[in-house]
């Protein structure tokens, strides 16, 4: 690793707007070698595992979201309907479904696409992995970006230092795993600071176009990415002009057109159906800022400090960051104003909600590597008090940065373990397959994602096709499972939601009883009338599918989000999903015993049933 000289950029530093010779050589020199290799290194820990859960759909929330919005487009219906979320990683997913259509058009698998939701319905694993294909492809995009920035504002080293330290994070490498929107909406917002730095150093008119349009992209993945625009504010105002130079305001007025035109190219209902994008950005706003979200913890900015960016970064990187942030700000406040702008501005927006999600912090995390990365090279540099050499000292700073990230990687590691790894729904679900009888009644007692993916027989189907938000799409698809399980295998069950106080139930109480235990609070509000449940039917356990070794406390996890990989204290456990217990009613059936021999030994155990 060839070590810079930051004392050549100290001219750039006092007047950004002239750059030194040698400072301009230190910066357009690539290790192409070591980046290579930072690369692969994201690629490798964000690619590993992507089939993780699948082919159940409901493994990892959001990601429906998305998906959905891009089947409804090939019905020919462009208007999303939904917008809790823009549209443009919908309409960029019925791209890619469009390619795959045509691939197995080409090679037989489907005969017209009219089929398409056909095999969404028997096995929806090839457009689940498509969106996650794409967001690793951005997680690892990002590595790249970061280390372009960090080389173009602070020099080589600190871009490879940031690089590997954003590579290996403990959150973007869990986040860039999942088809949402965050990853690719960090990628864009990133991405974005490039030309918004090159409006700080010399402010040429495409630089505020191109910087206008990775916001409005931005902001189309995701309604946060818009915080982007106040980097290319700030590098506006703050940009040196030599003597009777113009400010040029309507360069910047230029870059907010090319933005605003970017989103709604990629966005447009939310003009053309704008009573449907109100409703639900209005139920947004009041349902996360305004604190009616059902579980009220903390302020998400206090939260986000304490929890999330320890846990997302590690402590070391996250340490890192602080300081070379404090560092970085008393060495040049004007150029790391231009720098942190924007993941400060949008940890302000972010931080006034009461919805704490992880997710929500990965814009900022790139940034937090950025200083960690600065920091790392400041302290490397420090030894040349020593009398150590130039050489040397990037040995330093490849030591530092190691032992900076080594922890994530550990993290990383687990992490890998579990994505690799069987849940726990899968887990019951296989084994109820195997045990239970065909046609028996089984109450859920949890959340929507903690539910095994038990097959359901055609009625239990029909029930949920009577619920509310049963439309469009969504129902059409429902309609499409009933069609399959009514000429599918068997067994299949007829699976009950249950209300959370027993007292309102006028069924008659199901054979078998599944219950969801998590320290989400989601769950915990799910279940807190569980003995209730468990009192009246005389239900007694019959099997247990637990994450960590029986005793064990639960893992730390997102507190509000339906993530069933743990946050912290991976190495305690040994399968991702919730802990997840089988009762068995008491009260005998006036139906015949149709259990197969091997689940009637099981029913006659003693005590629960471990793993």
């Amino acid at each position: 690793m060839t070590p810079d000289q930051p004392q050549v950029l100290e001219q750039t530093r006092r007047n950004p707007a002239v750059v030194a010779p040698e400072a301009t050589e230190a910066r357009t020199k690539h290790p192409w070698g070591w980046l290579a290799a930072l690369l692969l290194l994201a690629a490798g820990l964000r690619f590993t595992g992507l089939s993780w859960g699948l082919p159940d759909v409901d493994t990892r929330p959001d990601e429906i979201t998305m998906i959905r919005i891009a089947l409804q487009c090939g019905t020919g219906d462009l208007n999303p309907h939904v917008f809790f979320y823009p549209s443009l990683l919908g309409y960029v997913l019925f791209g890619c479904y469009l390619v795959l259509a045509a691939y197995w058009k080409l090679t037989g698998f489907i005969a017209s696409p009219g089929d398409i939701l056909t095999r969404f319905a028997e096995d929806p694993s090839a457009f689940f992995l498509t969106a996650r294909l794409i967001a690793a492809l951005a997680g690892t995009a990002t590595v790249g970006v970061v280390y372009e920035l960090g080389r173009r504002v602070y020099g080589t080293r600190v871009g490879l230092a940031a690089a590997f330290l954003l590579a290996v994070a403990f959150l973007p490498v869990r986040e860039s795993h999942f088809g949402c929107v965050d990853p690719p909406m960090v990628f864009l917002a990133t991405l974005s600071m490039l030309p918004a730095w090159k409006v700080f150093e010399r402010g040429r008119r495409r630089d505020y176009v191109l910087a206008g349009v990775l916001v409005g992209l931005a902001a189309s993945m995701k309604y946060y990415g818009a915080a982007a625009a106040v980097a290319i504010v700030v590098a506006h105002l703050l940009r040196p002009r030599r003597p009777g130079e113009p400010a040029r305001h309507g360069d910047l007025i230029l870059a907010g057109l090319a933005s605003m035109g970017a989103f709604l190219a990629t966005s447009p209902f939310i003009v053309l159906s704008f009573g449907e994008f109100w409703r639900d950005f209005y139920h947004n706003v009041v349902m996360v800022q305004a604190g009616s979200i059902e579980v009220q913890f903390m302020r998400a900015w206090k939260f986000h400090f304490l929890y999330t960016l320890p846990r997302g970064m590690t402590v070391p990187i996250f340490v890192a960051g602080l300081g070379g942030l404090v560092g970085a700000f008393l060495a040049d406040g004007r150029r790391s104003l231009v720098v942190y702008s924007f993941p400060m501005a949008f940890y302000a927006l972010i931080g006034w909600s009461w919805a704490g999600f992880a997710r929500y912090a990965t814009a900022t995390l790139p940034f937090l590597a950025l200083a960690a990365g600065w920091l790392v090279v400041q302290v490397s540099e420090s030894t040349r008090l020593l009398g150590i050499g130039p050489r040397a000292r990037g040995w330093v700073t490849l030591l530092l940065v190691v032992l900076a990230g080594a922890y994530s990687l550990v993290e990383d590691a687990y992490l890998l373990r579990l994505l690799r790894g069987v849940d726990s729904r899968r887990a019951a679900a296989t084994w109820a397959q195997e045990n239970l009888p065909d046609g028996a009644t089984i109450g859920w007692l949890g959340t929507h994602y903690g539910r095994p993916p038990l097959p359901q027989s055609p009625e239990s189907l029909e029930r949920h096709l009577a619920m509310p938000m049963q439309t469009g799409n969504t129902g059409r698809l429902v309609r499409k499972k009933i069609e399959l399980a009514r000429r599918g295998p068997r067994p299949q069950f007829l699976v009950l939601e249950l209300s959370r106080d027993p007292a309102q139930w006028r069924e008659e109480l199901p054979e078998y009883l599944f219950i969801e235990r998590y320290r989400m609070f989601w769950t915990q509000g799910q279940t807190a009338r569980a003995q209730e449940w468990l009192d009246r039917g005389g239900y007694k356990e019959l099997h247990r599918w637990t994450v960590t070794d029986p005793g064990e406390p639960l893992p730390y996890c997102d507190p509000q989000d339906s993530v069933y990989l743990p946050y912290g204290q991976l190495s305690r456990q040994y399968r991702s999903g919730p802990e997840l217990v089988l009762y068995r009613r008491e009260t005998p059936w006036a139906r015949p015993d149709r259990t197969p021999a091997s689940a009637r030994r099981d029913l006659g155990r003693v005590g629960p049933v471990r793993r």
